[in-house]
């Protein structure tokens, strides 16, 4: 991705960049944050191109990749779970070697999984009105605002003015950023 980009700013080129993303939507890879970035992807080959086309033939998958339908509706929460069901697939976050283990707080509730959701959601908006289907576009800006909020209400600690590693008030997380 990186060499398409370049490739993109120095020569004009966005084939390798889309060729480069269709690869990886195609044959996704670990960890649930790298998928999640997909949908980032899709939306700078949109601005590169001013064409949405990349997005709309993923946008469904596109869409599973945010890992948004997890958002857990079953309690006050309204983040998305980051343990269940996709933890088998790792996260970018937490699984480094000590010492660098006691820099992140994992959890059920990661705020750096929740993040990329929510810029996913968002940029895919962006693509699906671009496309023509403003009502996925209404649906996934609704759907990131919704989480924005709940992450605002339980990961974000004022008093620090940072992000907790998850839920702030979880004993896991203990406040810690």
């Amino acid at each position: 991705m990186i060499a398409g980009a370049a490739r993109g700013l120095l020569q004009r080129d966005t084939m390798l960049s889309r060729h480069s993303a269709s690869w990886i939507i195609e044959f996704p890879t670990w960890p649930i944050e790298w998928n999640q970035q997909l949908a980032v992807i899709a939306f700078q080959d949109y601005m590169s191109t001013a064409n949405p086309d990349l997005g709309m033939a993923y946008l469904d998958r596109l869409l599973d990749n945010t890992k948004s339908q997890y958002v857990d509706s079953t309690s006050t929460i309204g983040v998305i779970p980051t343990s269940e069901p996709f933890a088998a697939d790792g996260h970018i976050v937490g699984w480094d070697p000590t010492p660098n283990a006691s820099q992140f707080r994992n959890s059920d509730h990661m705020t750096p999984c929740n993040s990329w959701a929510v810029g996913g959601l968002e940029k895919l908006a962006t693509i699906a009105h671009a496309g023509g289907n403003v009502t996925a576009a209404a649906t996934m800006r609704s759907r990131a605002a919704a989480l924005k909020k709940a992450m605002l209400a339980t990961m974000w600690d004022a008093s620090t003015g940072r992000f907790c590693d998850g839920i702030c008030a979880d004993p896991e997380v203990s406040g810690h950023s």
